[in-house]
């Protein structure tokens, strides 16, 4: 884990596969983003307790990360999908949208 500030640095692309342990757990986070390159991406392939899920986030709409797949969340994963299908459905951005406007608005 030592190694980890300087291959971040050196890291263009970022994708997490690692089992959520005490050592792991929130190896991602604001701090660790900031050592990124800009421009870089991360893939979060694993656990929802490795990532600050606030912080790609974050990063994205400073401009500092490219972009960012999250398959995975600690919160209630069900429950955000169902409140962005509503949000889309009624022409409004999904939540954590960074390009709202490429959302459709419904025909009055």
């Amino acid at each position: 884990m030592e190694d980890l500030p300087r291959l971040l640095s050196q890291s263009d692309q970022v994708l997490l596969c690692l089992p959520v342990a005490e050592r792991t757990r929130g190896i991602i986070g604001r701090e660790a983003l900031v050592l990124l390159p800009r421009g870089a991406t991360l893939v979060n392939a694993a656990r929802g307790g490795l990532l600050d899920e606030e912080a790609p986030l974050a990063a994205i709409s400073e401009g500092r990360l490219a972009g960012a797949g999250l398959d995975v969340s600690r919160r209630g994963v069900a429950r955000r999908r169902a409140a962005n299908v509503r949000r889309l459905a009624s022409g409004e951005p999904s939540e954590n949208c960074v390009n709202p406007g490429a959302v459709r608005r419904p025909a009055p």
